[in-house]
């Protein structure tokens, strides 16, 4: 296929360094390219109607506006498109807001839209939502790795330093537990008055502040710590891309969890309300020690069980997804088995996390090893009746 991932238009891509967005589009790129497609990444107003099979977009204006075309964005040009929404504002502004109006009708103008979190599907009206489905952004597993763990604890942040990722949690948190910190990432003009207040005063002598960084930067900053924190608002991507590149370099992540709420809709949204790897906390200095201490208590496991989420997650079977949507939705039902199956694969991995997770606790509370436990315990009732699902679905 011809495929067009649209540039945003506000740095290079692949970025320098800070960049999401531009290092997800990216990495689209890369992995579709890998799987044999023509992929150009173009600004929005030079795509026209009919030249691609499939156009990527990335920021939901584009699909309404142009900085320079009287005839306006994708809709109104009639571009067909699919859309991946990043823009956290939609849920933190509300109704009413230009960032939600933007989003929501660029959901209802696609073929079909993606966001890996369903807080932001449960905002939106019914009509934009039977347009959306679940994917979490991919990671680089071949370039962010595990590292043989030093022995000495150290807890790390990554992404804009802004007041929406609560980072003076996690140093407070570091504070009580006696561990060094790194925060690491940009600090843009609305999060000058933040860093100033909360990391500035140089009260805690374990605190390192790094700045912007490249992406060969960060794996070497991710090899030289242990536990990721991550005590967010709210993240279009449950985990976000910051936390999935910790987990593929093997750092387990103590971190609120945007899906920790039961599904109200009858959606092919999976429950991510546990994920493995990651412990949950709530937005609070006491909550984010005690996963830590649990965190620690246990490392090897949560430390293999981040890298395997992430290897679930690599670049190539996200865009795979993505591919086996676009199908879904060109085609109508023709595809309905194979994207049944991808699915199906992905609720058999986290079901067997479960029982390896009950498996530990039971260790936990008799001691280990015990004699009333085997090495390891067989598949519960759900494993066990989804491996007889797999074995019905051939593909």
């Amino acid at each position: 296929m011809k495929i067009a991932q649209v540039n945003p238009g506000c740095m290079s891509i692949p970025p320098n360094k800070w960049g999401a967005i531009e290092e997800v589009i990216w990495q689209y790129k890369s992995g579709l390219t890998k799987l044999g497609h023509e992929v150009d990444i173009l600004f929005a107003d030079d795509i026209k109607p009919n030249e691609y099979d499939l156009v990527h977009l990335h920021v939901a204006r584009q699909a309404l506006q142009s900085d320079h075309l009287q005839e306006g964005g994708f809709i109104n040009r009639g571009v067909p498109y699919i859309f991946t929404m990043h823009d956290v504002h939609s849920f933190l502004n509300g109704r009413g807001s230009d960032s939600f109006s933007h989003n929501e009708e660029a959901i209802k103008g696609s073929l079909f839209s993606t966001v890996g979190c369903k807080r932001y599907r449960d905002i939106f009206s019914s009509s934009a939502r039977g347009k959306l489905e679940w994917l979490l952004h991919g990671v680089d597993t071949d370039f962010f790795k595990p590292t043989v763990f030093s022995g000495e604890h150290k807890l790390l942040c990554v992404g804009m330093k802004e007041p929406r990722k609560q980072f003076h949690l996690a140093l407070e948190a570091a504070k009580a537990l006696d561990l060094p910190i790194t925060i690491v990432g940009p600090e843009h003009d609305h999060c000058k008055e933040y860093v100033r207040r909360h990391f500035n005063s140089g009260s805690y002598p374990k605190l390192t502040l790094i700045g912007d960084s490249n992406k060969e930067s960060l794996r070497d900053i991710f090899k030289d710590h242990s536990i990721l924190i991550h005590p967010s608002i709210t993240e279009t991507g449950n985990p976000c891309l910051a936390v999935m590149e910790a987990m593929a370099s093997g750092l387990p992540t103590v971190g609120t969890n945007m899906d920790s709420y039961s599904n109200d809709h009858q959606d092919r949204f999976p429950d991510m309300s546990t994920i493995p790897g990651f412990f949950n906390c709530f937005a609070t200095i006491e909550d984010i020690v005690n996963g830590v201490q649990n965190v620690i208590d246990r490392y090897d496991y949560f430390s293999r069980q981040a890298r395997n989420f992430a290897n679930q997650h690599s670049w190539d079977k996200v865009c795979r997804r993505v591919l086996e949507l676009y199908e879904f939705y060109k085609s109508g039902d023709r595809n309905e088995k194979e994207r049944l199956s991808s699915l199906l694969d992905q609720i058999l991995a986290h079901a067997k996390y479960l029982d390896e997770k009950e498996y530990e606790e039971k260790l936990e509370k008799l001691g280990r090893p015990h004699h009333l436990l085997p090495d390891a315990l067989g598949d519960s009732w759900l494993t066990f009746h989804l491996k007889l699902l797999r074995k019905e679905i051939k593909c």
